[in-house]
Parts: structure tokens; sequence; C-alpha cells
């Protein structure tokens, strides 16, 4: 069976929703899933709807090939840095950061995109003029069949909204 997305790269926000949700498995079998080692160090566990904590154990996942793990080189994450205004680096955390570093220093094909719910990896795609390499957690469910009610962050409307914003942005600091 062909893979929905054969090149998607996953905050940490998102994969620890995934894991909350019970979908992350399930996602692993439609998709080739990348994340920068960054979000492999934050995403440690999730808590449920009671409060208990459960971890999130990549390890087999990434043993497996499921999931692949990638190293952001320093002169990637200070290009970007330098190419976005200063005023938005305290938003930027850091599993972000090596993400859109990582996304925005890769050739044009094959197409990754990025599955963030932070508003600021979607404001630096669109002020980068590359708001189609950002897609939300809702667009990644629906495509495999698992369409469940989101906090407003996760949505397409959010992304499309933040990335609207940061083209504005991008387009009066020229």
């Amino acid at each position: 069976m062909a893979k929905k997305f054969r090149f998607l790269l996953l905050d940490a926000d998102v994969l620890i929703e995934l894991w909350r949700r019970g979908v992350w498995k399930h996602l692993l079998t439609l998709c080739d899933v990348t994340i920068v080692e960054t979000v492999r160090h934050e995403a440690r566990f999730f808590e449920d709807a009671e409060g208990s904590r459960h971890d999130i154990d990549l390890d087999p996942d990434i043993a497996s090939g499921d999931v692949k793990v990638v190293q952001v080189p320093i002169a990637e994450i200070q290009k970007l840095m330098e190419d976005i205004p200063v005023s938005w680096h305290p938003d930027m955390n850091p599993g972000e950061t090596a993400s859109l570093a990582w996304l925005l220093a890769q050739p044009p094909e094959p197409a990754y995109l990025v599955c963030s719910a932070d508003h600021i990896t979607f404001r630096v795609l669109g002020m980068k003029r590359r708001s189609a390499a950002g897609i939300s957690l809702e667009e990644v469910l629906a495509s495999i069949g698992r369409v469940q009610k989101l906090a407003r962050h996760f949505t397409k409307q959010y992304r499309e909204d933040i990335s609207r914003q940061g083209f504005a942005d991008g387009i009066t600091a020229s």
C-alpha cells in the first residue's frame, strides 16, 4: 500500500498528541515519519485525561525504521535564526527551531511536510513563502481516516491563518 505521506516531519507537540490519542502506531503504518534529534528528546511522555503520566518510547520505532531521526547541523540553525526577525526568537523552542532549520535546508524534492501546532512554525513558513510545507494534525488525521475533534492550534484553519500572517510579515519586512 502506498504511504499517505512519504516525507512527514513531526514536531514534539504533534508527536505527543498522536500518542495521547492512541493513533501513533496507526500513523506509522500509513506515513513515513521523520523527527529531528531534539524532538526525540522533547517527546518523552504525555498525560491522559485523568492526569496519569505515560512514557513515550520511540526506540522500537526508530530501531525498526518506522521513524527516521535526523541531526541538524548548527550552521542550519544559525542560518534560520539570522533569517527571521529577532523579535520572533523568544517564540522558537529547540524542537521547532531544529525542525524548521532542517526542513528549510532540504531540496524542494522530495517535498517534506512539517506537522506542528506551534504558531511560530507556520509563521516562519509563511514568511519564507513555504506555507505549502506545513500541515496541521487535523489534515494528517483526516488523511489516515482518524478524524477527531481537536484544539484550535491543531487545525487546518489555524495553520492557514498563521501562515497568512507570516506571509504578510514577510512582505512588510521586504
